[in-house]
């Protein structure tokens, strides 16, 4: 997953949504997901990885529960959730990064 790996690197911190096609939960996050990007825009990339079809990637993040959330930026995670979030608490955390000025520049 060599994408992920530049992306992960860049200005731009990135969330990365780890989900599975069979998950309910995980079409529950989809839309709340979709809400914080139409919020945020281009301050904040949002990844979709599929825990079946990437098993390295979700070793070495150590994702054991799907849908799992991970913030990344410049390759340091600073924030991690297990299971269903609703848009409130998810934006608030991650206007929380932005305004400790920790995903600028």
């Amino acid at each position: 997953m060599s994408d992920f790996s530049q992306l992960i690197y860049r200005k731009t911190p990135v969330l990365v949504d780890f989900h599975a096609s069979w998950s309910e939960s995980c079409k529950k996050v989809n839309p709340v997901l979709e809400r914080v990007k139409s919020e945020l825009g281009d301050r904040l990339k949002i990844l979709k990885v599929d825990v079946d079809r990437n098993p390295s990637t979700v070793k070495t993040y150590d994702i054991w529960r799907v849908p799992t959330l991970v913030l990344i930026w410049r390759g340091q995670r600073l924030w991690k959730h297990h299971g269903i979030i609703t848009t409130g608490p998810l934006l608030e955390q991650m206007k929380r990064f932005f305004s400790k000025n920790i995903l600028k520049g």
